[in-house]
């Protein structure tokens, strides 16, 4: 019951980590990224445009294909650079991630996700522009992509990270550095947040850093493309099934949700509209929400993938079947 009931800020910190972790992951290579060329980095502003209005137009396949193929080209450009390291202007602090590598993040303090914009729904990347001095604190945290409700939250954690002690030309030195954090109601967000983070960082010329959020969407636009043809499985069964010979899947194990802490904080009450497919097991997989309760997805998602069915059968054989379930949530 405890472990459920930190599910949805688990959630988000755990996401705000992932972020993070993204933005930080080009520091295990050797050298710095080049820079791409003003012709590169405006064509993948492009193609990442184009994934993101496939996907928001319900052309999830088309958005999967197009979005491997900026996949490889910003991993070809990360191998392709690296090999040259930069100078930063006069004045200028060194940049990690372009003159110097990011250091390793030894503490980290996680947002508090404010409870009027989980209650509202509101989520998304806070990028965060900062310094990091010699010692490894955090000076000058600013907002550099906003979500104005998440934004104190976010420079509020910031504010106390500390980082490995930062390096340039062998010397202890100051940096400037970018960091970005999640903030999520569910385990599998719409991937569009970590598109416009992906474009935010090609529009910087830093595209490497793009490589981490555009994995994941690419990671949740194929889960989505596979349920897609599973629900068109499961729905071509059922008219080929008609009205003879099919009997319906029933529920033989049940499960009540358990309420986030936020939720309860929050007091949110409601019903959750889903629809599933049932598999040849017996067990809903592709679980889609319907009609939303911010706050309670998750939870509603979570009770009914622990639910179990006997499968459908169509003339005495098992088949895939989609269907439709609530789950209501009440405070007693």
């Amino acid at each position: 019951m405890a472990n459920s009931l930190r599910n949805v800020g688990t959630i988000a910190l755990l996401a705000a980590l992932a972020s993070a972790a993204g933005t930080h992951a080009r520091s295990a290579a050797a050298q710095p990224p080049q820079a791409a060329s003003a012709q590169d980095t405006q064509a993948l502003a492009v193609r990442i445009d184009t994934v993101r209005q496939h996907y928001t137009s319900s052309r999830v396949s088309a958005a999967r294909d197009e979005l491997s193929g900026v996949l490889d080209q910003v991993r070809a450009a990360r191998e392709a650079g690296g090999a040259k390291a930069t100078t930063p202007a006069v004045g200028q602090l060194p940049r990690a991630g372009r003159d110097v590598a990011m250091p390793g993040l030894v503490k980290r303090v996680e947002p508090e996700y404010p409870l009027e914009a989980a209650i509202k729904g509101v989520t998304g990347h806070v990028v965060v522009d900062l310094e990091i001095d010699k010692s490894g604190k955090v000076r000058n945290p600013r907002i550099a992509v906003s979500i104005p409700q998440l934004d104190p939250s976010a420079l509020s954690a910031v504010r106390k990270w500390r980082f490995a002690k930062p390096r340039f030309n062998g010397a202890p030195a100051d940096i400037a550095a970018t960091v970005a954090l999640g903030f999520t109601l569910r385990r599998d967000p719409l991937p569009v947040s970590d598109l416009d983070l992906a474009r935010f960082y090609v529009a910087r010329d830093d595209v490497p850093a793009a490589e981490a959020p555009l994995a994941r969407a690419l990671g949740s636009i194929a889960r989505e493309s596979e349920c897609n043809a599973a629900v068109a499985d499961a729905a071509g069964e059922q008219r080929r099934a008609g009205g003879g010979g099919y009997e319906p899947p029933r529920k033989i194990k049940h499960q009540g949700p358990f309420y986030s802490a936020l939720a309860l904080k929050a007091k949110v009450t409601g019903t959750v509209a889903m629809d599933a497919v049932i598999g040849l097991d017996g067990r809903p997989t592709c679980v889609r929400v319907l009609r939303s309760v911010p706050l309670l997805d998750q939870a509603a998602i979570d009770a009914v993938s622990r639910w179990e069915f006997t499968p459908a059968r169509r003339n005495g054989a098992p088949t895939p079947t989609r269907v439709s379930m609530e789950v209501n949530f009440a405070i007693r």
